[in-house]
This record gives C-alpha cells, sequence and structure tokens, in this order.
C-alpha cells in the first residue's frame, strides 16, 4: 500500500526495485546505485530494501547524506527492532526519515468479513466458521491469514450454501505441525500401532524432538484443564486458548471420555519425566526416550476403553 502511494495510486513494476539487505552488506554501493538509478519511464521510483537489519545501519547512514529529492524513494523493512537498534536509532533520530511501527491486528468478525469480500468471496459464513477464524487470525501473521483469506474466496465459488466451520477446517494449511498434530491424536487414542511409523515421518521431516515432546505435553495439560474445571469439561474446554472449534474440539470431548482424572494425572507425570531425560545428557537418543514415553501413553489409553 505505501509503495502504490508513492506511485501515484497504482503498482507499476517498471518504477520498482527489490533488494535483499543480506546484498548491501555484500555490496553497499548496489544500494546507492539504485537510488540515484533514473528509469525509462516517468514517475519516482522506489527502492524497497526488506529484512533490513542493525547490520545496514552505517553504511545506509553515510549513502542517505547524499540523497537528494531527484533520488528513488527508499522503503525498508524489518521485523522487531528493540530500543537500542541502531537502525531504529538511525530512523527515529533524522528528520528526512520516517519510522512506522507495524503491531499485530486483533481481527474481529466484521473485519474478518470485509477481507472476505474484498478477496471475491462469494457465500457467507456460518457462525462457527467465523468463530473459527477469528481463533486463526489470532496465532497466525498477516500473510498467512491473508493466504487462507484468498484459498476460501476460490472456495466459495465452487459451492451453493454458506461456508461451514467443516470447509474452513478442511481449508487450513498443512505442513509438519499437522504431522505433529496427528502423532499427538495416535498417542492420545491409544492407536500405538500408528506411533512408530508417524515419528519416523517426523525424524525424517526434521522435527526437532523436542518439539514433538512440548505438543504432547500441551495435549495432556489441556485435557488434565478440562478434566479438572470447577464447571465440568466443557466449561473447562471453554477456557482452553486459543479457542477449540468443529473437529479438534470433538476429538477432545471424545478424549476427555476416555481419560479419568488420574490416568491424567499418571500420563503429565510419565511426560514430566521425560522432559528430564531429554533435556538431561542421557545415553539413549531423544527420539528413542520419546516414543518409549509415547507408547506408554498409547496403552494407557487403550486400557481405558
Amino acid at each position: 500500500m505505501l509503495v502504490e502511494s508513492v506511485l501515484g495510486g497504482e503498482k507499476d513494476d517498471l518504477r520498482i526495485s527489490q533488494l535483499q539487505s543480506s546484498e548491501i552488506r555484500k555490496d553497499a554501493s548496489l544500494l546507492d546505485t539504485e537510488l540515484k538509478s533514473q528509469g525509462f519511464f516517468p514517475g519516482r521510483r522506489v527502492v524497497v530494501v526488506d529484512a533490513a537489519t542493525d547490520g545496514l545501519s552505517k553504511g545506509l547512514g553515510e549513502i542517505l547524506e547524499d540523497v537528494t529529492a531527484e533520488d528513488a524513494f527508499l522503503i525498508l523493512t524489518a521485523g522487531i527492532l528493540p530500543a537500542r537498534s541502531s537502525l531504529r536509532k538511525l530512523f527515529e533520530g533524522s528528520n528526512a526519515l520516517i519510522s512506522l511501527q507495524q503491531f499485530q491486528e486483533t481481527l474481529g468478525p466484521s473485519d474478518i468479513e470485509e477481507r472476505l469480500r474484498a478477496s471475491g468471496c462469494t457465500r457467507g459464513l456460518s457462525s462457527g466458521a467465523l468463530e473459527h477464524l477469528v481463533a486463526y487470525a489470532g496465532t497466525s501473521d498477516y500473510g498467512s491469514f491473508q493466504q487462507l483469506v484468498e484459498i476460501i474466496a476460490i472456495y466459495s465459488l465452487s459451492v451453493e450454501q454458506e461456508i461451514t466451520d467443516d470447509d474452513v477446517s478442511k481449508l487450513l494449511p498443512a505442513g509438519q505441525d499437522s504431522e505433529v498434530d496427528i502423532f499427538v491424536e495416535a498417542v492420545s487414542h491409544g492407536n500405538a500401532s500408528e506411533v512408530g511409523p508417524t515419528l519416523r515421518r517426523l525424524q525424517t521431516g526434521g522435527v526437532n524432538p523436542v518439539s514433538i515432546l512440548i505438543a504432547l505435553q500441551r495435549q495432556f495439560r489441556q485435557l488434565m484443564l478440562a478434566s479438572s474445571a470447577p464447571g465440568g469439561p466443557e466449561a473447562g474446554l471453554a477456557m482452553i486458548r486459543p479457542p477449540l472449534w468443529g473437529a479438534r474440539k470433538s476429538a477432545m470431548q471424545s478424549l476427555l471420555q476416555r481419560w479419568s482424572g488420574r490416568r491424567l494425572e499418571q500420563a503429565n507425570q510419565i511426560l514430566f519425566e521425560t522432559d528430564g531425560n531429554v533435556r538431561s545428557s542421557g545415553n539413549l537418543p531423544d527420539m528413542a526416550v520419546i516414543e518409549r514415553c509415547a507408547l506408554r501413553l498409547a496403552m494407557m489409553a487403550r486400557s481405558s476403553r
């Protein structure tokens, strides 16, 4: 939006140059050349530098001393910059530079519906689907959520009814996290035969053993929270953040019927001991320790049927 504003309300790729900060760190003259280059087409040019870091501060300060109104308009993007950041100080301390801080948006139902309409969504959403999207928006970055919005808009062209919570669940992006979720579900539902193969896939995909253990701990802590809630399991499920919707909520309700409070205490104790073994310098490989823990939990789940 900022680039289009500088260009006069339209995105003209022929007047835009993009550089990575890694390129400038190797050769600062690249930026100076781009800023002073004259385009073949009328109108001011824009130079965009992505992923800027403090390593650019010194060279950038020297280059900007010679910039004139005839040069290209410079836009830098950066991640989180602490108050002591030299790049942040450079921009905040100069009358010729502007620093814009971008904060994570909190999107409500009306914001999401507006984004869907702007992306061409032709169908309405059920209340459950909208609540699911609100929860997902609170845990994802701007790019990931906008991509999901565009996927839903395309999907809406192929259906004649409103989009449901199940539709949203199917359209959510898959990845290593979903494979970890499959492993956790296999363990907590007592599907011991799936533990080994799923763990091998995670290991082949380079998933950190500690990440797998953390996912197991989160699952059983949530079950413990819901099981011991003063208002009963349903009240406990409502306390979980981010909120549970659709198939995920149904799965947790099913697990609460399988796991009693005492068994959940035992399961969390096993996970606590496993965490200590994984983080210590033991003789066994971490994956082997986690597999043994997962099989114990899966057998506990099977015996509780």
